[in-house]
């Protein structure tokens, strides 16, 4: 059986050749870029392509708008047009990289299309409206090249990756739930589950753009399973509290191995009624000395046995011919892949890296008098130094980019100089080119791939007539380019970087500051759930311990979320804030005997704030056993 990888090296050839042959019929002006956007929008499963397709399509359209409007208003004065790109790159570039969604695409095109599109407007505005057609027919070749290919030529469906994807994240959220109704200690398991659902997102969204099959519903479905899975970790966390402030044996143990033997299956009806029976037993006199609230654990076994059957369901109905579509549940949103998502700092960072390489380039372009293709060079430093800023330290990412400068130098200066002047007709070209583009096939599904599809057909500019480059501009070209990627480094280096370590420290301070606006006076800031968690998942890619202190301090800020519509215990929510400011591990025994007062003094019919007030024990006892960074 041919491997898949040299299936999809095989289309993504074919989709080139066809459409730069596509373009040499239409006579468009840069045949290359045709042939160079099947590469960019190459990916291993139909769904995937289908959508980057989209977005790609749309962005270059909304770039070429504003490629002809800028040129148009800022004809007369060269630096007032290229200000203008500087900002429209430093806006999307910000989006950009906000994006945790396939549409950041969207951006990224609207920024490059507009800058090629003004670019040359510097000296012809009048063509710039032609110029902005040319880029959309060269998206729309390539786009429809390559999915026209794909649908053709062995479709890769991603349902089978979906149910993978699914199955991944479910088992090691099954394995970290069944070591908590145990007792275990399972410091990985969170971790590991934050990780693989992390997947889902893409390859659901992906999904939707198969239209066979029912892929919309699946789609929904694997995203409201990963969405409940998600608002369990804080029950989780604090059924793991409960294990470690017992001061003996849980009166629940038999139930809680029950479930983790039966989990996903209904509740027997007499451990449910057990469950229901428990309430509050703390009384005054073990109130300072009981570390475990039993209402708290009961109410949390009983979510969880609730969620993992609904879990249970909505994976059978994922792997039905015919699932049934399904509403998502409130809060559902793509989950975080780069610090840029949960650090709305760093993304500005790289805005304002994005501004000051445009006024270097615009002293450059005033004061040094440099040729056009310098120019477009650096533009591409522009982009690169956008696309770095996914990674949290982007100065690796560059010089990476530098050194596939260096070799698609090499690759095309052997091409123009000794290869493609012995091309004679087109059959002659799509030999020649063979070895190069199917090895780039193989090079795109890698991390950092798609670099190598870009430089060497961005340099070598084959035309109609043979490449529209000779030696002198691709040396002035690869210049220009080196120049934008080393300013790029520079300025990293200068606004971007972050110490080691930052990162993690960065998003715990974020993690701290939103509990601690939440215990403001008069209300304070809306405590989010679904943001805080969204920070708990980064650090844990981060953090090399455990994350279970993190859980915790979210766990208090859900909690205070309550206490503050009640009058009788913001005092109590100050006490909180005080210790939060203190920035230390340990909560102090005063605030530990405020909250056993105010368990005591919680009236009967209140039954959410005697909740947060036992979840909030919990978590500040959770919080005496934490090592690590301060909260």
């Amino acid at each position: 059986m041919v491997p898949k990888i040299w299936v999809f090296s095989i289309k993504a050839y074919v989709a080139a050749l066809l459409a730069l042959w596509v373009g040499f019929v239409a006579a468009v002006q840069y045949p290359y870029w045709c042939m160079m956007v099947v590469y960019i929008l190459a990916l291993p499963t139909t769904g995937a392509m289908r959508q980057k397709g989209v977005f790609m399509t749309a962005g270059s359209v909304t770039g070429a708008f504003l490629g002809v409007l800028s040129s148009a208003v800022f004809a007369s004065s060269e630096i007032a047009q290229l200000v203008s790109m500087g900002m429209l790159a430093a806006t999307a570039g910000y989006f950009a990289m906000r994006d945790r969604l396939p549409s950041f695409y969207f951006f990224l095109l609207a920024a490059i299309t507009c800058m090629l599109v003004a670019l040359p407007g510097l000296t012809t505005p009048d063509q710039a409206f032609s110029r902005g057609v040319e880029r959309i027919q060269d998206v729309v070749i390539g786009v429809g090249c390559m999915l026209v290919v794909d649908m053709l030529v062995f479709p890769a469906m991603i349902g089978p990756q979906m149910i993978r994807a699914t199955d991944a994240w479910t088992d090691a959220l099954a394995t970290w739930t069944k070591a908590v109704l145990r007792g275990e200690a399972d410091p990985q398991g969170l971790k590991t589950f934050l990780a693989q659902a992390a997947t889902v997102d893409p390859v659901a969204r992906q999904m939707r753009y198969e239209g066979m099959g029912f892929a919309w519903s699946r789609s929904r479905v694997g995203l409201a399973m990963r969405t409940i899975a998600l608002r369990l970790v804080p029950t989780l966390s604090l059924l793991h509290d409960t294990n470690l402030t017992a001061s003996g044996p849980s009166p629940l143990a038999d139930i809680r191995e029950r479930l983790a033997e039966t989990l996903g299956r209904p509740m027997a009806a007499r451990d449910l009624q057990r469950l229901r029976a428990i309430r509050d037993p703390v009384a005054e006199a073990e109130a300072r000395s009981v570390r475990r609230v039993a209402e708290a654990e009961a109410r949390s076994v009983r979510r969880v046995a609730a969620t993992w059957f609904r879990i249970t369901r909505l994976r059978q109905m994922l792997g039905s011919p015919k699932p049934r579509w399904i509403r998502l549940p409130q809060g559902e949103h793509a989950m975080p892949g780069t610090l840029a998502h949960t650090d709305r700092r760093y993304a500005l960072r790289t805005s304002f890296a994005v501004i000051l390489f445009f006024t270097g380039m615009c002293l450059l372009w005033t004061f040094a008098d440099w040729p056009s293709t310098v120019a477009i060079g650096l533009l591409l430093g522009t982009v690169f130094l956008i696309i770095s800023g996914q990674a949290d330290d982007p100065v690796p990412l560059l010089a990476h980019i530098l050194v596939v400068v260096i070799i698609a130098f090499g690759i095309d200066m052997l091409y123009l100089t000794v290869i493609l002047p012995r091309v004679t007709s087109f059959v002659t070209l799509a030999m020649v080119l063979a070895p190069a583009l199917l090895l780039l096939g193989f090079m795109i599904v890698k991390p950092g791939g798609l670099l190598y599809a870009i430089l060497p057909m961005a340099l070598l500019r084959l035309g109609n007539t043979g490449p529209q480059t000779t030696a002198d501009m691709l040396t002035t070209f690869a210049a220009g380019l080196a120049i934008g990627v080393t300013m790029g480094v520079t300025l990293s280096l200068l606004v971007r970087r972050l110490p080691p370590g930052e990162p993690l420290r960065r998003l715990r301070s974020a993690n701290r500051a939103a509990v601690l606006r939440s215990t403001a006076p008069r209300g304070g800031h809306p405590f989010s759930t679904y943001d805080a968690i969204d920070r708990v998942a980064s650090i844990q890619t981060r953090a090399p311990g455990s994350v279970q202190g993190d859980i915790a301090l979210v766990r208090v800020g859900m909690a205070t979320a309550e206490l503050q519509r009640h009058r009788e215990t913001r005092p109590l929510v100050a006490g909180v804030r005080d210790w939060l400011r203190t920035r230390t591990i340990r909560p102090p025994e005063a605030l530990l005997r405020a909250v056993d007062d105010a368990v005591l003094a919680s009236p009967p019919p209140a039954p959410a704030l005697r909740r947060a007030l036992g979840d909030l024990r919990l978590a500040l006892a959770s919080a005496m056993h934490a090592t690590g960074t301060p909260p």
